[in-house]
């Protein structure tokens, strides 16, 4: 993901980005997400076994992703107080969007 191509230079913006990312990709390891043909019939699925994030020029709350484990063996979240800022700025994301609407 550039993180560049974001409109705007915001950090909580690209926190926000990181923590859709990685929702994304935890519901795409739970089977959440059904890809290609007969996905309601039990074909078309895929196994995530690990991820790993390398980051580069990232701001200092983000350089913590740089190799970190974000999701344990079973491919589940980790508590980590990165992940806690990154729910946070997501909530707040929310939070901000059902205020203006």
């Amino acid at each position: 993901m550039d993180l560049a191509r974001l409109k705007s230079d915001d950090d909580a913006e690209a926190q926000v980005a990181i923590a859709l990312l990685i929702l994304l990709l935890r519901d795409l390891a739970q089977g959440r997400i059904p890809i290609g043909y007969g996905t309601n019939r039990g074909m078309g699925a895929i196994a995530l076994q690990s991820v790993a994030f390398e980051g580069r020029s990232l701001s200092q709350e983000l350089a913590a992703l740089d190799n970190a484990p974000i999701f344990d063996s079973n491919m589940a979240l980790q508590e980590s107080p990165l992940l806690q800022q990154l729910n946070q700025q997501w909530q707040q994301w929310l939070n901000n969007r059902r205020t203006a609407a």
